[in-house]
């Protein structure tokens, strides 16, 4: 018995003399080994897979996994999983649209003369409305209810 008691004496001393430190950083990895995600105090590192390795999982991924990010080291870029497909960050934006194309997200509208026009190669129409006195102050109206069932 005085033994145990040494020995768990012993024990309890180099576990408060012991200074314990934190882990600068976290590594998983799967059984095989490879790295799947770190954790730094820089930052945090994703798994990295080749393009045919991430187009592969396409076939085995379903809309519950929208949200799972790779990088992938063929196109260097993040890659996002959502609903049924596999998108590119800063590729494609990550917005429901209907079209899916960057560059017509933003645009300018502007006009010469009765021609309107888009930027980006957007279009245009002419303007045909016949505007009998030229006059810009009087193109937009305002309507007002005092209350009393009377319009200014």
């Amino acid at each position: 018995m005085t033994k145990l008691i040494f020995k768990l004496s012993l024990l309890l001393l180099v576990l408060i003399t012991t200074n314990l430190q934190a882990q600068d950083e976290v590594k998983i990895k799967n059984a095989s080994g490879t790295t799947l995600m770190e954790v730094r105090e820089e930052g945090v590192i994703i798994t990295k897979l080749t393009t045919s390795e991430r187009t592969a999982n396409a076939t085995t991924l379903t809309s519950a996994e929208s949200g799972l990010m790779v990088y992938d080291t063929d196109t260097q870029s993040f890659w996002v999983w959502k609903n049924t497909e596999w998108i590119e960050i800063g590729g494609t934006d990550l917005i429901d649209d209907a079209d899916a194309d960057p560059t017509n997200e933003i645009q300018a509208l502007s006009k010469a003369g009765n021609t309107v026009s888009l930027s980006n190669n957007g279009g245009s129409f002419t303007d045909e409305v016949d505007d009998a006195d030229a006059d810009p102050t009087n193109e937009i109206q305002e309507k007002a209810n005092t209350g009393e069932g009377e319009s200014h």
